[in-house]
Parts: structure tokens; C-alpha cells; sequence
């Protein structure tokens, strides 16, 4: 199996949004929707628009199937406190 190119792989994500408005006439209340549409940049695209909240749950499912190493997740936290530590230290000497 082989992957996609960087590239490639962003070629796949042509992607735009658009809010729509709804008046309900009976509750007098004014809804907004944002969907989000393929630009065809690429060509004709059979997808759907999706609504936001659709895209969310789909990026929560992937998400979740996400596992990190404990070992290599400690190392990136340590090299985030210590690269925090260094902006704190030189924005105080830049104060000084």
C-alpha cells in the first residue's frame, strides 16, 4: 500500500465553507448553518455539502483512534516546557 504525497494528500482536503440563513416563521427565530462543500478544484466532486457539526463528529472518531507512546509522548511535553522556558526567559530579559 503505498501513501499519498504531501501534496497529493492536501489535493484531497479542497475544501470551502458557506453559512446558510433560516427564518422560522412560527418561533421567530433566525438559525445559521455553516456547511462545508467541495470547491471542484479538482474536477467534479460527487461529494455533499456536510454540516459542521457532521465534520466534528467524524474528526472526534478519528481522533480517538489516535494512540501515543508514552515514552515518545514525555519527550515531546519535555521539549515543550523546555522551548516555553526559553520564550518566558527571553521575553524577560527583552522586559529588562
Amino acid at each position: 500500500m503505498s501513501f499519498p504525497s504531501r501534496i497529493e494528500r492536501f489535493k484531497l482536503i479542497d475544501f470551502t465553507a458557506g453559512t446558510k440563513h433560516k427564518y422560522y416563521k412560527n418561533t421567530n427565530r433566525h438559525a445559521y448553518y455553516t456547511y462545508y462543500f467541495c470547491t471542484k478544484k479538482h474536477g467534479a466532486c460527487s461529494q455533499k455539502p456536510i454540516k459542521e457539526e457532521d465534520i466534528k463528529k467524524q474528526l472526534i472518531k478519528e481522533i480517538t483512534k489516535i494512540e501515543f507512546d508514552k515514552e515518545e509522548w514525555d519527550i515531546e511535553v519535555d521539549l515543550l516546557m523546555l522551548d516555553l522556558e526559553k520564550k518566558h526567559a527571553f521575553e524577560y530579559d527583552f522586559i529588562s
